[in-house]
C-alpha cells in the first residue's frame, strides 16, 4: 500500500489517504474535548507504526535503516518504536483516569435510579435530533455531517409517566472500519453496556 500510494501521489499530484486515514482525518477536525482527542491520538498509532515501518523498508534498501544512532546503542528504527511505544502507555493512563471518571458518574446516576436509554446507529443518522425531539434540549445542535459527535453525552428527559431518564447520544461510525479505531474508544463506548435500552436507530427522516 505504501508504494501504491506514494506512485499515485506522484502520478496525480495530490495526497492520497486511504480509507483509515480519511475517517482519523475526519475525526481530528470534528474532535473537541481531551478525551476525543487523547481516543484519537491513540487510533493513530497503528497508521504512525505501519508508516514507520515501511520507511524503514526504504531506508534497508539504501542501506542505512538498520545503522546504530550515536552513542544511544539503537537503531533509528527501535528508538522510534520505543517513542512510540512510550507515548502509548501516556495516552492509555491519561485514558484510563478519565474512564475512572466516567464510572464514577454512571455510579451516580444509578444511586439517583435514573434508567439510562442509550441511543446507536452508523455516523449522520439522526441519533442527536431524535434526542433533542425526545427531550426538547434547545442546546443540542443537530449537524448534517459524518462523525459530528466524537463523545458520549447525556441529557435528562421526562416519559409521558413523568418518569425521569437519561437519554445517551453515542459516537457514530461506519461499516468496515478497523477494529484499531473501535478499540480506541472504547472507554467512551463503555456506558452504552451499562443502559437498560439500546435504541438502534437506523436512518431518521424529517419532512419539513
Amino acid at each position: 500500500m505504501y508504494y501504491i500510494q506514494n506512485e499515485l501521489e506522484a502520478a496525480w499530484g495530490v495526497k492520497v489517504f486511504d480509507r483509515y486515514t480519511v475517517v482519523l482525518n475526519i475525526f481530528r477536525y470534528n474532535a473537541r474535548t481531551k478525551e476525543a482527542k487523547l481516543q484519537i491520538a491513540l487510533a493513530e498509532l497503528p497508521l504512525l507504526r505501519s508508516k514507520l515501518k515501511n520507511e524503514m523498508a526504504h531506508l534497508d534498501q539504501q542501506g542505512g535503516g538498520s545503522r546504530y544512532v550515536m552513542g544511544s546503542g539503537e537503531t533509528l528504527m527501535e528508538i522510534q518504536h520505543r517513542l512510540l511505544k512510550e507515548r502509548e502507555i501516556k495516552l492509555k493512563k491519561a485514558l484510563d483516569k478519565l474512564r475512572n471518571k466516567r464510572k464514577l458518574l454512571r455510579a451516580q446516576r444509578k444511586r439517583r435510579e435514573f434508567p439510562v436509554i442509550s441511543v446507536l446507529g452508523y455516523t449522520n443518522s439522526g441519533k442527536t435530533t431524535i434526542i433533542k425531539a425526545l427531550t426538547g434540549d434547545r442546546q443540542l445542535l443537530p449537524r448534517d455531517q459524518l462523525f459530528a459527535t466524537l463523545d458520549i453525552t447525556a441529557h435528562g428527559g421526562l416519559l409521558p409517566c413523568r418518569l425521569p431518564i437519561i437519554y445517551i447520544d453515542t459516537i457514530g461510525f461506519l461499516s468496515q472500519l478497523p477494529h484499531n479505531l473501535i478499540e480506541s474508544f472504547s472507554a467512551t463506548l463503555e456506558d452504552v453496556i451499562h443502559s437498560v435500552i439500546t435504541l438502534h436507530l437506523k436512518q431518521l427522516c424529517i419532512l419539513w
